[in-house]
């Protein structure tokens, strides 16, 4: 006990600076107590000292977080935004924002016709009908950061999106489309989660000239392009394309519209998720090549943050995991994965009903129960007796996994506070 202690007031004197170096693994102590030895404690959510190293090295960074109903993670994540921000990262990407509605809302070029669009209907109002979102949806609304829309979900201004870039064509290359049905058909069909008192299933004939009237706008395009040449418009027109055909059949399977009943349900909807993951992987992607200098963050949850699902064990079901791919398993396998660094976020006072990790407690054993900390995970994954470890954390849930290799690095907190009743 004598040693343990010791050793335990050695490695705190360790999380005053950002230790390049791993913590010299101890064989005496866990694989959780190990990894928390290398917690760089924080005293508020504006210490992000530790994101200078990554801003100079990385172009993209991914903001994961827990669930989407937390208080003290968007808080968080927002003060991580701003401090970004004065590293020449200027843009968020947001999962549930479309890729059109978002690109569009932020080309400068479109903000006389965007000016009325209110973010509440672009971003989920789970997220933003709370006072602690209110900073960031101001910024956003007032085009002081640039919002990038990623999802493959789609959008309630999607529609009128694709109108205002076909609009400087249309006297040159007129084009016949019923506008009202597309958008009729579009949000009662594909706009689930935004208007959900709106969702009607089409018929099938209904449906048949919805996905017609998308391969028009396709197919237009291409005449446009082939007539007067490429530019990032007409490419963000084709990737919106892109983004409807895969959210068609994502939505016939889609847990929230339907939500699974038992176990073997949850494992075929979440093999399905991957369709939208692999779609947000696109989008990023078509970000980097199209606006290559352009350094942004990335809101989304810890699930699509995530490098490897598969080295995380799920309890009912423990191969899913090897059948369900993310996006930032995705990014990994991309040239991109040089430019990003994956960031989880978790808390150890969850609310009621939530358990947390055994990781949890011992970072706060380790940094004197700190308000917040950080664990650069990359600098782990391969260190002497680190590398191939399994350990236990709620990164998303309580479960067992080789988190090493899921993320980059971990943002700790350590109280969460509900935002809703």
């Amino acid at each position: 006990m004598k040693v343990y202690f010791i050793t335990i007031v050695f490695l705190l004197s360790l999380t005053s600076v950002y230790a390049l170096s791993p913590v010299k693994w101890n064989s005496n102590l866990s694989t959780e107590q190990n990894i928390a030895a290398n917690s760089i404690a924080l005293k508020n959510a504006t210490d992000l000292f530790f994101l200078n190293k990554i801003a100079r090295e990385k172009s993209i960074i991914i903001l994961g977080e827990p669930g989407h109903y937390e208080l003290k993670t968007s808080e968080a994540k927002i003060s991580i935004i701003n401090y970004l921000k004065s590293k020449e990262f200027n843009s968020v990407a947001m999962e549930t924002v479309s890729f059109i509605s978002g690109y569009v809302f932020s080309s400068p070029e479109y903000k006389e016709k965007t000016k009325d669009w209110d973010f509440e209907n672009m971003w989920s109002t789970v997220w933003t009908d709370q006072k602690t979102c209110k900073p960031i949806v101001e910024q956003i609304n007032k085009r002081e950061i640039k919002l990038l829309g990623i999802d493959s979900q789609l959008g309630y201004y999607d529609i009128d999106a694709v109108k205002i870039i076909l609009e400087k064509y249309k006297d040159e290359f007129p084009i016949d489309i019923d506008w009202k049905k597309l958008q009729d058909y579009y949000i009662s069909c594909l706009v689930f989660y935004m208007v959900p008192q709106e969702y009607k299933p089409l018929n099938k004939t209904e449906e048949y000239e919805l996905m017609s009237l998308v391969n028009k706008i396709q197919n237009y395009t291409g005449c446009i392009i082939s007539r007067n040449g490429n530019n990032i418009n007409l490419k963000a027109l084709l990737q919106w394309v892109q983004n409807v055909k895969n959210a068609y059949p994502y939505n016939k399977y889609n847990k929230v519209l339907d939500p699974p009943k038992n176990a073997s349900e949850m494992t075929f909807a979440t093999y399905i998720e991957r369709s939208r993951d692999d779609m947000m992987a696109k989008n990023v992607i078509w970000y980097s090549i199209n606006k290559p200098k352009e350094k942004f963050t990335v809101w989304c949850a810890n699930y699509h943050a995530s490098r490897d699902l598969s080295q995380v064990t799920i309890p009912y079901d423990s191969l899913l995991y090897f059948s369900t791919q993310t996006m930032g398993e995705f990014l990994s396998q991309n040239p991109i994965n040089k430019k990003m660094y994956s960031l989880a976020l978790i808390s150890k006072n969850v609310y009621k009903g939530e358990v947390n990790g055994k990781l949890e407690s011992e970072i706060a054993q380790f940094t004197n129960n700190a308000p917040f900390a950080f664990i650069d995970f990359a600098s782990l994954r391969f260190a002497e007796g680190y590398w191939d470890k399994t350990f236990n954390v709620s990164i998303k849930l309580n479960r067992d996994g080789k988190y090493l290799y899921s993320y980059d690095g971990l943002y700790y907190i350590r109280d969460q506070e509900l935002n809703y009743k």
